[in-house]
């Protein structure tokens, strides 16, 4: 897919949905924040330290489980999950097209 560099803020996991802080660093995004999700950490990576994100394109996580043809959301906490959330801010992370892989083409539901 494609990643660009930012600044980690805090602690981002690996495959986590992230956003950007008011000071331009990435930090986990979740389904209670108005702030618009960029993309998926490529990796993990502390506080400070440049990470990958994938804004656009395909992302593989063999802990993925998910249903081919299954739109792909924001959980809690920077969690994908195949659960639409009842949360107020509904993210459409993607669509799945393996068990294990996602196409990320965030789009901002409700």
């Amino acid at each position: 897919g494609h990643a660009t560099t930012f600044t980690a803020g805090l602690l981002v996991n690996s495959g986590a949905a992230v956003k950007v802080a008011a000071d331009g660093d990435v930090e986990h995004a979740t389904n209670t924040d108005e702030i618009p999700v960029i993309g998926i950490t490529e990796d993990s990576k502390p506080g400070t330290a440049p990470v990958k994100v994938i804004v656009n394109g395909y992302y593989k996580n063999t802990a993925y489980s998910f249903t081919p043809g299954n739109a792909v959301w924001l959980g809690t906490g920077g969690a994908i999950t195949d659960v639409k959330p009842t949360a107020t801010q509904v993210v459409q992370i993607g669509i799945a097209v393996t068990a294990d892989t996602i196409y990320i083409n965030v789009n901002r539901v409700a």
